[in-house]
């Protein structure tokens, strides 16, 4: 099944600008390595930073300069955090699905992920 990863700004809800199918691995390596990129971004301002996602280039160095401090998780188009549980989650109110959005090996039971996920 096909689906497109990218960053994503917590508190801002917003995403970078390009979304990478099954980039996931990729997008996560990126993310580790978050205070190294912002300490370059911030010594070289002029410069611009690639790094190759899924055979593409991509360039995360504004993203992270105007995220600053922010929370940043690898989201995908379905609004799954990377390592999540993602399992679907059934509400005995009002009968609406949703998905798990606690970590991957969570004790149970499993915790909708509400209206936050959402992309803008």
């Amino acid at each position: 099944m096909s689906t497109d990863w990218f960053l994503y700004c917590v508190p801002c809800a917003a995403q970078s600008g390009e979304e990478f199918n099954h980039g996931e691995d990729d997008l996560a390596s990126i993310l580790a390595q978050r205070p190294a990129i912002e300490a370059a971004v911030e010594s070289m301002p002029e410069a611009r930073i690639q790094f190759e996602v899924c055979g593409r280039d991509a360039e995360f160095g504004a993203f992270f300069a105007a995220h600053r401090g922010h929370e940043v998780r690898v989201r995908n188009e379905y609004g799954d955090d990377f390592g999540s549980c993602a399992k679907r989650v059934d509400c005995a109110a009002c009968g609406n699905a949703d998905r798990c959005g606690l970590p991957r090996d969570h004790d149970p039971p499993c915790k909708p992920r509400g209206p936050r996920w959402r992309r803008p």
